[in-house]
């Protein structure tokens, strides 16, 4: 089994590199993040496709301006997939999307992959369309819409509130909560993600599938339970909307389909971060 994967540098990429290099049952691991390499270069990505049995597609620019993240999102997408009908289309593509590409939703929601999409940021825009290019093009793909994955690794003030709260609280500094402090997100541990592009690569299984716990923890939640091994703790109330709407998924589709189901509470997830 020969594996490609795309942004290997990053927080999930790292995770999931360090995983497979260390499965006895995979042969060679390449990242396409090396030198000279450039994912809108049409020889470069035939390069990379060739001889791969599985692509795992996790490199994205999510924090960028909206025609850079469209152009490196999109474009990106489009030119791996085209390497891959046109030179190996026997190659089995798997995709980080993004719980981005759902509609809003309220705490009283549960979010299946039938739950209606209407992105409201251009990142979510773009996971939609890379997915629609992928699932109308490749033969063998499948796509993971994941919710909001945290982990040791994450960037605070970029991949996660969870890594940003840890941050503030090991600096000593203020941590502000706006509005209630009741919205409330779907937090799934970073390993546990990793668990489901390894049970992929060996799978045939294809199509969407949710990677999330089921579980929507408030922000008055992750506060409290940071209170405890950070007792001087700085929290500041502001008066305003609570930020962005509450996330809760269903993951029943990727247990029964691809046998996966998320293993890490969040009190247990949150203590290996910190």
């Amino acid at each position: 089994m020969n594996i490609g994967i795309t942004g290997a540098n990053d927080f999930l990429g790292i995770h999931t590199l360090n995983r497979l290099k260390n499965n006895p049952e995979v042969n060679g691991v390449e990242i396409f993040e090396k030198s000279g390499s450039d994912i809108l270069n049409k020889k470069s990505v035939e390069v990379f496709v060739s001889g791969k049995d599985v692509i795992i597609h996790l490199a994205a620019v999510h924090r960028a301006e909206d025609i850079e993240l469209m152009r490196t999102n999109l474009l990106g997408t489009l030119s791996l997939v085209k390497a891959i009908k046109e030179t190996n289309p026997d190659c089995r593509l798997l995709f980080s999307s993004s719980f981005q590409v759902y509609a809003n939703s309220t705490k009283e929601d549960v979010i299946g992959e039938d739950f209606p999409l209407g992105p409201t940021t251009t990142y979510g825009f773009s996971k939609k369309f890379e997915e629609e290019l992928i699932l109308s093009n490749v033969k063998d793909s499948a796509v993971f819409r994941i919710s909001n994955v945290y982990g040791p690794g994450c960037r605070p003030f970029d991949n996660s509130v969870v890594a940003t709260f840890i941050h503030l609280a090991k600096e000593g500094k203020e941590i502000i909560v706006t509005g209630s402090g009741d919205q409330s997100k779907d937090f799934v541990f970073v390993d546990d993600v990793v668990d489901a592009f390894e049970l992929a690569v060996f799978s045939k299984e294809k199509g969407i599938f949710n990677i999330c716990t089921g579980e929507s923890v408030s922000i008055n939640r992750l506060v409290g339970l940071l209170n405890k091994d950070f007792p001087r703790l700085k929290v500041a109330r502001r008066t305003g909307e609570d930020g962005g709407f509450s996330t809760r998924g269903s993951c029943k589709k990727a247990e029964k389909i691809i046998k996966w189901k998320p293993r890490t509470l969040f009190e247990d997830g949150l203590k290996k971060c910190e």
